[in-house]
């Protein structure tokens, strides 16, 4: 029984030394193992910087070209004739409308007119740059604005065919006649008929004539009063 008892305790002390040796061998294997730290490195991304490309804007220059002699508006045209004292100022609106009719060249003609008299000589040339939208039956023109070509007053818009003297064909012109007047220079053609024996103290405005054809349609032209030569009446 001893030597039975002997055996289990030698077993017993054997078994235990294998348990403690094992658990001190797993602590030195705990305590030398070292944990290895793993430092990440941070990379850093690089910025890049897009160089703005900056677009030249180019500027088109505009060339002008240049005319020796600037046409005119109607509207310029007629405070061009009313300022030389061609036309009343009353009348700007009827030589704006006859104005539209004229070419650029007659226009410009006007611009470089320093006197009426030239004024109202220019007129009746071709504008290659002015478009006409009016259909003319057998080159036959009727309602011709101021400064066209006339024989009468029946070819003007403004019932008025200026002539010089002796002339068969005159120029289509401002038409202020019968006009309120007290005085001569009153008047566009620098004309006041006013009744001679003083009954009124106002008139109307009028122009020499030879003719009835020198007159505004539906006026005659004849001799008044004292005066010497003829004038256009109603």
């Amino acid at each position: 029984m001893k030597s039975v008892r002997f055996q289990l305790f030698v077993s017993l002390c054997i078994a235990f030394t294998f348990v403690i040796g094992c658990g001190d061998d797993d602590r030195r294997r705990r305590g030398s193992s070292s944990n290895n730290t793993n430092t990440n490195n941070t990379n850093t991304n690089n910025t890049n910087t897009n160089n703005t490309n900056t677009n030249n804007t180019n500027t088109n220059n505009t060339n002008t070209n240049n005319t020796s002699t600037p046409t005119l508006t109607c509207d310029a045209t007629c405070d061009k004739l009313i300022t030389m004292g061609c036309l009343p100022a009353a009348f700007k609106t009827n030589c704006v409308e006859g104005c539209n009719t004229l070419s650029n060249a007659d226009r410009n003609c006007v611009n470089a007119s320093s006197t009426c008299d030239a004024a109202d000589n220019c007129g009746g040339g071709d504008d290659n740059n002015s478009n006409t939208n009016n259909t003319n039956t057998n080159n036959t023109n009727s309602n011709k604005g101021i400064g066209a070509d006339c024989d009468d007053g029946d070819d003007c818009d403004s019932t008025y065919c200026k002539k010089a003297a002796g002339a068969f064909e005159g120029k289509c012109a401002a038409n202020d006649f019968g006009e309120s007047c007290q005085v001569n220079n009153d008047c566009l053609y620098k004309v006041c008929l006013v009744a001679s024996d003083g009954s009124t103290q106002f008139g109307y405005c009028s122009a020499t004539c030879q003719s009835f054809t020198d007159c505004p349609t539906f006026w005659n032209c004849e001799a008044v009063g004292n005066a010497t030569g003829k004038y256009c009446v109603e």
